[in-house]
């Protein structure tokens, strides 16, 4: 958690599952989410816009085009087969029948 005081203005950016990957983790993925105090009254001055960006989904994402003498901590896959296996791993539970 990086501190921060009020009224400064901050760009933050949260670097997700893919990007570590590309990365070879050197880039760690952060958990998403905000933690505040309660008693501190910033909620109702909190702003937050977000802006999601993603590579093409036929781009390949292979950790040697950025570390080619790192050997890759995962397979080469595409940005598009990466997304798609993140969402089945999400909402897994969602497709299960009752009583598996």
């Amino acid at each position: 958690m990086l501190p921060t005081t009020r009224g400064n203005l901050a760009l933050l950016v949260h670097v997700d599952d893919l990007l570590a990957r590309w990365s070879n983790h050197r880039l760690i993925a952060t958990p998403h989410r905000v933690m505040a105090d309660h008693d501190a009254d910033i909620w109702p001055e909190r702003y937050s816009m977000v802006y999601f960006c993603c590579p093409a989904k036929e781009t390949i994402i292979d950790s040697r085009d950025l570390f080619p003498d790192e050997p890759p901590l995962y397979p080469p896959i595409t940005a598009g087969d990466h997304l798609s296996e993140r969402l089945n791993q999400a909402y897994q539970h969602s497709y299960r029948q009752p009583g598996t």
